[in-house]
């Protein structure tokens, strides 16, 4: 080490925002519960090919064989045509009995599953299957498989993560709905020329956008602020919603916005998915490249060091960003009287800053 410098050891782990024109992203695609996983590692998906299902309910249907046939239980069951675990379609012949020139048969009602046949020739057909599916989410590869649960998506491109989605996922062409990052998008600025494509705005605190965005067929909308009033239009909305910064009206971030805008015309995976603070795994867009070698890794959490770029979550100025001077925290009383491990940072309007930690998240 050179003499007058000195080294620091890297702060505590915090989430990490990744912004980055150019990442590597593996993203865990997992059931509510075991299932069948559909794909097999090494395999290219979509972002809306399903990857791994589980059943989630079910009817089951009796059939008395015996007494649709006017026979016996022992000679109904001789007269079965189908065993446990067949897969039948409507229509199909499940028992038939030949007498002289009579024939009687018993169909499938509807499609199914043989499930059984008991001591008395009745059938169990199990019917209207429901489904929990999850899909790839974005485009790429299958890298892993965590059978029964499903598998690890890795996949490469410009990638920005949010704070909050409406649990949709789609895709389509960028396009800027407002010119600045601080303007709000009304429902005036939506005309036929937006008609299926990715809105990007600063932020949207009228909810008669989203329903112009619904009328328009939007494939997904990107805002750094949703109004509180606009929040369960959101949830119900048939198209991906993503918050990349708060809830009100906050501005989106300029790198985010600058990334997004720039991309004009690009095909985006808009992934609106809740945030999984427990994997760290975020609602995220995601845009598509040719394969990249020097792209970045991308991290749910990494250490405090100074020089990054954080964000300041903080309830009365919501948006700001700044760069932290200090990495090791030190213990200070904060004005409501409490005392916290707090870091020193620089606004962008360059104000300092004692923060604490808890309220840091790295914008990468």
């Amino acid at each position: 080490m050179n003499q007058g410098t000195r080294e620091l050891a890297p702060g505590p782990a915090r989430p990490a925002v990744n912004i980055t024109p150019l990442a590597t992203v593996e993203r865990e695609r997992r059931l509510p519960r075991p299932g069948q996983v559909r794909v097999a590692e090494g395999r290219d998906v979509n972002f809306a090919d399903v990857v791994a299902a589980t059943p989630r309910r079910h009817h089951i249907m009796i059939l008395d064989i015996a007494q649709s046939l006017g026979l016996p239980p022992k000679v109904a069951r001789q007269a079965l045509r189908v065993r446990a675990k067949d897969r039948v379609e409507q229509g199909d012949v499940l028992a038939e009995h030949r007498r002289g020139p009579f024939r009687r048969r018993v169909v499938a009602p509807q499609r199914g599953r043989v499930l059984g046949v008991d001591a008395q020739a009745r059938l169990l057909l199990r019917i209207g299957m429901e489904w929990d599916e999850v899909r790839a989410g974005l485009n790429g590869q299958v890298v892993r498989v965590l059978e029964p649960w499903g598998v690890v998506v890795r996949a490469e491109g410009s990638y920005i993560e949010g704070i909050w989605g409406n649990g949709q996922v789609a895709a389509g062409l960028l396009r800027p709905l407002t010119a600045r990052r601080s303007a709000p998008v009304d429902e005036e600025d939506l005309g036929l020329e937006h008609r299926g494509v990715v809105g990007v705005a600063g932020y949207c605190l009228d909810p008669r956008v989203l329903d112009r965005a619904e009328e328009l067929s939007f494939r997904g909308l990107v805002v750094g602020g949703l109004g509180h009033a606009c929040l369960e239009r959101a949830r119900r909305a048939p198209f991906p919603v993503l918050v990349t910064d708060g809830f009100g009206p906050v501005p989106m971030s300029e790198e985010a916005f600058r990334l997004l805008t720039s991309a004009e015309g690009r095909s985006a995976v808009v992934l609106a998915e809740p945030w999984d603070q427990v994997n760290g795994a975020r609602p995220c867009v995601m845009l598509d490249l040719p394969h990249i070698s020097q792209a970045e890794r991308v991290l749910p959490a990494e250490q405090l060091l100074a020089g990054q770029t954080v964000r300041v979550l903080h309830a009365a100025r919501p948006g700001l960003v700044g760069t932290l001077l200090t990495s090791q925290p030190r213990w200070e009383r904060l004005p409501n009287g409490l005392k916290a491990l707090v870091v020193d940072v620089r606004l962008r309007s360059g104000q300092r800053m004692a923060v604490p930690i808890v309220n840091i998240e790295i914008l990468r």
